[in-house]
């Protein structure tokens, strides 16, 4: 006869212990990798949202058209703070916003900052007809400085300086655009334009 081994209740308990702790840290293990995921999810998602403003500005600061081309002013800043520049948007996959249209670059009341665009007809803007993409979302606060020469009257030269207003009676451009988001994230964007030359003494 043949004597079945069993096990007892101490034995049991034993096991049942054991795979709860073998558990709980096992679980502890994939919450911890489950949070860097996330954290690391966010931290690209900045990184690309960073990338397509530097990138989308640039490539609208570049292409500002001539001042004197259109009607209306190429290049100046709102009193909503809301920045006005016309520039060629090259081809677009519709044919109304290929070429120059006038963008308009401010925060919406979701706290995003968008641009909008508008095509230009016969060398005017058409304000009826528009297009919306999103820069940048949940922004809590934006500001533009522009780079500017300006007379120093106690040296008698001409005084290098980052100003917060480009109103439309100015018939120039700014050689540089500075985007300051949320108070600590920057962006720097050059404009050709002859009006300023920038000089580096060392």
């Amino acid at each position: 006869m043949i004597k079945k081994n069993y096990f007892t209740l101490i034995e049991i308990s034993i096991a049942l212990v054991l795979s709860a702790i073998l558990l709980s840290v096992l679980f502890g293990f994939f919450v911890k990798i489950s949070s860097f995921e996330k954290k690391n999810q966010k931290f690209k998602q900045e990184i690309l949202s960073r990338e397509h403003v530097q990138l989308r500005l640039s490539s609208i600061f570049s292409q500002i058209v001539p001042i004197s081309k259109f009607e209306e002013k190429s290049f100046n800043l709102d009193d909503d703070n809301s920045l006005n520049v016309i520039f060629d948007n090259g081809i677009d996959p519709d044919p109304l916003f290929s070429g120059p249209v006038k963008g308009k670059i401010f925060q919406n009341q979701e706290r995003n900052l968008i641009l909008t665009l508008y095509p230009i007809e016969k060398g005017k803007v058409n304000n009826k007809t528009q297009r919306t993409e999103v820069l940048c979302s949940k922004i809590s606060s934006y500001k533009f400085l522009f780079f500017s020469q300006i007379e120093a009257k106690e040296e008698n030269k001409k005084k290098i300086v980052w100003i917060e207003d480009w109103p439309k009676k100015k018939n120039d451009l700014p050689p540089m655009i500075k985007l300051i988001l949320d108070n600590d994230l920057t962006f720097a964007f050059f404009i050709p334009t002859k009006s300023c030359n920038i000089e580096y003494k060392n």
